[in-house]
């Protein structure tokens, strides 16, 4: 048989094994969703992702192992717009609709930190200075929703107050914002009679303030898990409440 025959089938045998290889290993990234020119993975894979990040980006902040970072908390939403919660007085938003996320993350004490995010991108909430930026919440699950079914807490306190009081949101601020842990489901006010869950909450407890005014307004609350609750689920304005009606308590002392 002719050399020249037997060495030129040898080459086209090897081009042909190597472009079915290559064929399989590309069909199989695709099918896994991973490698740049894969198929897009599930929108669960996409959620994972953006959990990881903020593990990540947490960890990176707090100088800690992202091992000990947690996910307590992650709730879809819609955003009003762009800015996914999170208002400047100099920014522009995207003025659309945005599907994003209200994440509530853990470090290995417990301290929990809000994040606020859409599919391109997440604010570290807990992180902002709040005297320059306005916290804002998603759309509410119907056009009328009550205050306070949000995740963020500081909003919901600014909201709840401005609504109470006749203000507008950006008239109340917040003055101050403890995470505490209360020694029963109570979360530190006691009504006459009332029982209380036998159970550590963890929760916060924080003031508000309006301009020309040097009353404070207390809330005490817990911590929101999973779904967006009512008003009355998880705080209460104790402002609100009179005095002959309850008895104050505290949190349990920080180690």
């Amino acid at each position: 048989m002719n050399p020249r025959r037997l060495l030129m089938g040898g080459i086209i045998g090897a081009a042909l094994a190597a472009i079915t290889i290559v064929s399989a290993v590309a069909a199989f990234e695709g099918k896994d969703g991973g490698g740049g020119n894969g198929a897009k993975g599930p929108e669960e894979d996409d959620s994972q992702t953006v959990q990881r990040d903020m593990r990540r980006d947490l960890a990176g902040r707090l100088g800690i192992d992202i091992e000990t970072v947690s996910i307590r908390s992650f709730e879809t939403v819609t955003w009003p717009d762009g800015c996914m919660g999170v208002h400047y007085p100099y920014a522009t938003c995207l003025a659309a609709l945005t599907d994003g996320f209200v994440a509530i993350l853990s470090d290995a004490e417990g301290q929990t930190y809000v994040y606020h995010g859409s599919r391109l991108d997440f604010v570290a909430v807990s992180f902002l200075d709040t005297d320059e930026a306005i916290i804002g919440g998603p759309v509410g699950e119907e056009p009328d929703a009550p205050a306070g079914r949000v995740a963020d807490p500081r909003w919901a306190v600014r909201q709840h107050l401005s609504e109470a009081l006749g203000l507008d949101f950006e008239d109340v601020a917040l003055e101050s914002f403890e995470e505490v842990q209360w020694p029963d489901g109570c979360r530190g006010v006691y009504f006459k009679d009332a029982l209380c869950t036998q159970a550590i909450v963890d929760g916060w407890r924080a003031t508000a303030r309006v301009p020309g005014s040097d009353r404070t307004y207390l809330y005490h609350g817990q911590v929101a898990h999973a779904e967006l609750v009512p008003e009355g689920d998880y705080f209460t304005a104790v402002w609100e409440l009179a005095a002959d009606e309850y008895r104050l308590g505290e949190p349990l002392a920080a180690d």
